[in-house]
């Protein structure tokens, strides 16, 4: 029996041994085989056969311990599927390597795949942060070409703008709008950041001939005139009237009033002189067109002011007609005025406020549902309008989203109103 024991041991040893060659020897067929299959999806990519080459990246794309290959597969199946078209396949995989293999030594060429995919769909504020994370100056290089390719493809001067707001070191966006810029029917608002693009990013001054701007002359003193409703009683001055509390429904003109002459007198104290002028307009345009005739009027170098809707288009043309700038320092109604090149507005239209909010929802939780509660006054249907239509062009169908105008003056309303709505599935409102 002892000796039965021993040679079921050394049979036993035995057959472990040939099941380990037999491993090694398949690991290596293995390895062989999925080495082919890379070289034969490479071969087939540079031969421009983009839908084999996808089949077979994607198949190697897979994990295994016998296969080194996957991560790339990943990479050049993202690279096939974009020279293909099929820009969602591209993402997605390249998506993938970012999410599952962060650490990657090849993660800034996926960077760079992954903003020509987003400059194809038209996503440029997204294909430039990817962009940004790319610190290799062989691939900056070679992006170069590719950023001015597709900038030059936008249409809309405002989306270049926008772009250069949001990536102001950004040389490329510099130079595109800055071409754009150059031309002679420039207003002053783009002449003067026309000029700031050449000195910033120290481009060609004699490539730029319109960009030449008007200087504003230096003066030992400046004129200000302040145009408010302030609905004076008669024979009392502005500032013997600060003194009195009875403001009413004016209050808030006397507290901007107010505010002007601090600013003036902390310009002041750094040596800035400031004659500062103020009238009554009394919500009158009789008024106001006596006001703008007055002889001393000629002399203004700045305008605050007004405020109200007739009062301020009255204002503003004038402004226009003497190159002289026209601040609005309360009321949202810019969209009004679009085409004045000297007419001011500190509070945002409403298309430039669903602009701002559409820019945040959309990088922080733009989902299928949303909800946009809006007020009764016409800035607030333009924004909420707007901001829909800024929805609709990421694909969101009519019935995800739902309009909600409220009274936004009255808590209890506005929630009374939501309550009444459906909110499931909702994104954000």
């Amino acid at each position: 029996m002892g000796i039965i024991f021993v040679y079921s041991i050394r049979m036993r040893k035995y057959l472990i041994a040939l099941l380990l060659l037999v491993g090694f020897s398949l690991n290596a067929q293995n390895a062989k085989s999925f080495q082919r299959d890379y070289a034969d999806a490479k071969d087939k990519l540079h031969e421009g056969k983009y839908e084999e080459a996808m089949q077979l990246f994607d198949a190697l794309s897979v994990e295994n311990e016998d296969n080194p290959f996957y991560v790339h597969a990943h990479y050049y199946y993202g690279m096939a599927a974009l020279k293909s078209g099929k820009l969602l396949d591209a993402n997605f995989k390249l998506a993938q390597i970012e999410s599952k293999y962060p650490t990657w030594d090849m993660m800034e060429e996926v960077y760079y795949l992954r903003s020509i995919v987003s400059f194809e769909n038209g996503e440029y504020n997204k294909a430039f942060s990817f962009i940004k994370k790319i610190e290799d100056r062989s691939i900056l290089k070679e992006i170069r070409n590719e950023k001015l390719f597709y900038l030059t493809k936008i249409e809309d001067i405002n989306k270049l703008i926008e772009l250069q707001n949001n990536y102001p070191e950004d040389k490329e966006i510099a130079e595109v709008l800055a071409a754009r810029l150059n031309k002679p029917t420039l207003g002053v608002k783009n002449k003067v950041l026309l000029e700031y693009l050449i000195q910033d990013f120290e481009l060609k001054p004699s490539d730029y001939p319109h960009a030449r701007v008007k200087r504003s002359q230096k003066k030992e003193v400046y004129r200000v005139a302040v145009l408010l409703p302030f609905n004076l009683p008669e024979g009392e001055k502005i500032n013997d009237y600060l003194t009195s509390r009875n403001f009413g429904r004016n209050k808030k003109y006397y507290e901007i009033f107010k505010g002007i002459q601090l600013a003036v007198d902390s310009l002041k104290k750094q040596g800035v002189k400031i004659e500062l002028l103020a009238y009554d307009t009394r919500r009158d345009t009789a008024r106001v067109k006596e006001i703008l005739l007055l002889p001393e009027f000629k002399n203004i170098d700045l305008i605050i002011g007004p405020v109200l809707e007739p009062t301020t288009k009255m204002v503003a043309a004038y402004a226009e007609n003497m190159q002289v700038n026209m601040v609005n320092p309360i009321n949202e109604i810019g969209y009004l005025f679009s085409g004045y090149e000297h007419a001011y507005f500190t509070l945002p239209s409403g298309k430039v406020l669903a602009e701002g909010i559409y820019q945040f929802t959309k990088n922080n939780f733009l989902g299928s549902s949303v909800t946009i509660v809006h007020g009764s006054q016409k800035v607030d249907s333009i924004a909420a309008l707007h901001y829909k239509k800024l929805l609709q062009k990421d694909s969101l169908k009519n019935d995800t989203i739902r309009m909600v105008g409220v009274d936004l003056t009255n808590v209890r309303n506005v929630v009374t109103s939501l309550a009444k709505s459906n909110m499931s599935n909702i994104s954000h409102i």
